[in-house]
């Protein structure tokens, strides 16, 4: 089998693999993510990496990597300005931006929760 139609069946048993300075790391539902799938993983990790580097390639993805934690983060002037208008008035709705999508096909739930899982890994300001 194909590495993409590998990483294509663990995505549909929600399980996604991503790749750390040539580590695999592997998210997922631990009763789905079975000891097999994991050996199959390490045994397929050169594979992995190769797909990794050749799709970053390809794409120009490259991952943003991680901020260390802290326990506060300093404001930004625009977040300053928000924050103080908040406070003027808690009744704004400046502090919010409203957006309606509308979709249209089939919405792959998994795939769109997969997604926003990584947004919200990458960028600290959305985990705030």
């Amino acid at each position: 089998m194909r590495i993409e139609e590998f990483i294509g069946q663990l995505e549909k048993k929600n399980i996604s693999i991503s790749v750390e300075k040539e580590q695999v790391r592997i998210r997922g539902n631990r009763e789905l993510l079975t000891k097999e799938i994991i050996n199959e993983i390490k045994y397929r990790k050169n594979e992995i990496l190769e797909f990794h580097g050749r799709f970053s390639h390809e794409t120009g993805y490259e991952p943003i990597p991680l901020v260390k934690g802290k326990e506060y983060f300093a404001l930004s002037s625009a977040q300053k300005q928000l924050y103080f208008l908040h406070e003027f008035d808690k009744t704004s709705s400046a502090y919010n931006m409203p957006h309606v999508m509308q979709l249209k096909g089939n919405l792959e739930f998994n795939k769109l929760e997969n997604v926003l899982e990584r947004l919200i890994q990458h960028h600290s300001s959305l985990r705030t």
